[in-house]
């Protein structure tokens, strides 16, 4: 899955976990839409830093927070960090450039950054409508809320809005309503 390039969406979200923690928690969401998210963030001044957060990346640039560096990284899906700290003389001839036209990477445990800060945030997604339907068989209101589904429900996956129309959430419950008005009242 190619990631198209990002366009900021107007907001006021901040970010406030650890944007790298320790370890992959493994989760597949469309990186696309975190980085709407994610790139609103005024890093210098609505993110707190854990510590000494510096990184040298793969394009030979020092990134003096995570968050600088997860924003980097939405606009190009290669950069990497290559140590902790300041970026050295040597540091400074990108390697990242070095490749020729190889496919863009697939979505995978690598992203888990991203995924993490997005699957973190607890604000709620824009409201801009463009429904989505999950394999639950639910609507949901636009990708970014899919997404923060697809947060606690990794199998999540999108299918057709037209699969969502015979099993909506709406329908059952008018089918629930149905039955139980046709049930006798008990007369007192």
């Amino acid at each position: 899955m190619k990631m198209a390039k990002p366009h900021c969406l107007k907001g006021i979200l901040f970010v406030w976990v650890l944007l790298m923690a320790g370890e992959s928690v493994g989760f597949l969401v469309d990186t696309t839409d975190m980085c709407e998210i994610l790139l609103v963030i005024d890093c210098n001044h609505h993110y707190h830093s854990n510590g000494d957060e510096t990184l040298c990346c793969t394009d030979g640039n020092t990134y003096k927070n995570k968050c600088l560096y997860v924003q980097a990284k939405c606009n190009n899906i290669r950069l990497e960090p290559m140590h902790s700290g300041a970026c050295t003389e040597s540091d400074k001839n990108p390697r990242m450039n070095s490749t020729t036209d190889s496919p863009e990477p697939e979505q995978t445990v690598e992203n888990f950054t991203l995924s993490q800060a997005f699957c973190n945030d607890t604000r709620p997604c824009p409201a801009d409508l463009n429904p989505v339907c999950g394999s639950n068989r639910i609507f949901y209101v636009n990708l970014c809320d899919f997404n923060k589904a697809k947060c606690n429900d990794a199998g999540l996956e999108r299918i057709g809005l037209s699969d969502c129309k015979s099993t909506t959430p709406t329908q059952n419950f008018r089918r629930k309503n149905k039955r139980m008005r046709k049930q006798p009242r008990p007369l007192n």
